[in-house]
């Protein structure tokens, strides 16, 4: 680990690094909660159309 720095400036570096991290998978959960509830939304009519034909073609 000497190669990346050692010392207090490193280890803070590390910290702000580490809790920027944190924050930015904090934020990805919700953010794809919300996208994949509007794509559900925006691709279910035609899901639905597609069931309804495959149905239809096995009977």
């Amino acid at each position: 680990m000497g190669i990346l720095g050692t010392g207090l400036v490193s280890r803070i570096f590390g910290i702000i690094l580490g809790l920027l991290g944190a924050a930015i998978c904090g934020v990805n959960y919700p953010l794809y909660k919300k996208l994949l509830k509007k794509r559900k939304a925006m691709y279910a009519n035609d899901i639905l159309e597609l069931a309804k034909e495959i149905t239809a073609a096995e009977s």
